[in-house]
């Protein structure tokens, strides 16, 4: 037998926010070369495809339009702020790494996106509590694979529910119900100190409401490649299950290990 599953929420009550936020930065400054982070989702053939079906159904789900000002938030190094840039939307990069943050203004100044700025990109570091933003400042929240890491959930949704419009949206993009329990998010638990956390949606949301989000809708995105024949039964009604449990089988593997969702927040009265 190997060794004990590392449980995450041991690792939230053992470190603290600080130590987490110092870790990120530690993280990014031990990048020799961040082309790859810059270059994002065309980096790998592997996980590209991924990468982009993801990315499509949380922009879906945040029903975008030209000039929102965007929070994208646990940035990185800002690769998909630059496409929400090219998209037109008035972008703030958030995240605790100062060094990503830094990458992210280089990747903008290489990179310039095509055509001009609707307004020139924002770069904020987050302290690990509060983000340093007016209150119903910002039309939409869009967090790509960074909620899984955040120890604080309740703290961080409170600070979405105060700086986001009302009527807004905060979108999501995090792997699934069970992600703690993967090797390679054991690994990064026992040698690096990185949190791994599961995303349950059913506990998000009930941290969310008191904080003013009102709908949690679930985008839900399959990776499955289907037969002719299993597309004909499914596009003229001749649903047959034994014939489409592999479809099935994939619809539920894709909603176990991962969560593409939005929360709404509440419209003005």
């Amino acid at each position: 037998t190997g060794p004990k599953l590392i449980n995450p929420q041991d690792l939230i009550h053992s470190l603290s926010i600080e130590t987490l936020c110092t870790t990120a930065e530690a993280y990014y400054q031990a990048i020799v070369d961040p082309t790859p982070q810059m270059a994002k989702p065309f980096w790998s053939f592997l996980e590209g495809p991924l990468l982009l079906q993801h990315m499509g159904a949380v922009l879906s789900g945040l029903k975008l339009s030209k000039t929102m000002t965007v929070l994208d938030f646990g940035a990185g190094t800002c690769w998909l702020s630059r496409y929400l840039n090219q998209l037109q939307c008035q972008t703030i990069s958030c995240d605790p790494s100062a060094t990503a943050l830094a990458i992210g203004k280089k990747l903008f100044a290489d990179y310039p996106i095509i055509g001009d700025y609707v307004a020139e990109p924002r770069f904020l570091q987050f302290d690990g509590h509060t983000i340093d933003l007016p209150d119903q400042s910002v039309d939409r929240i869009v967090c790509f694979s960074a909620f899984h890491h955040i120890p604080n959930q309740a703290e961080v949704l409170a600070e979405f529910g105060r700086v986001l419009k009302e009527g807004g949206i905060a979108g999501f993009s995090e792997p699934g119900r069970y992600h703690s329990r993967q090797p390679q998010s054991q690994s990064e638990m026992r040698n690096f100190n990185v949190l791994e956390n599961d995303i349950v949606l059913e506990e998000i949301f009930a941290l969310a409401q008191p904080c003013g989000f009102t709908d949690l809708t679930y985008g839900l995105a399959a990776n499955a490649q289907i037969s002719l024949k299993q597309y004909l039964n499914l596009t003229q009604n001749r649903w047959r299950p034994r014939v489409n449990a592999s479809l099935v089988a994939h619809l539920k593997e894709t909603a176990v290990n991962q969560s593409s969702f939005t929360n709404k927040h509440r419209a003005a009265l």
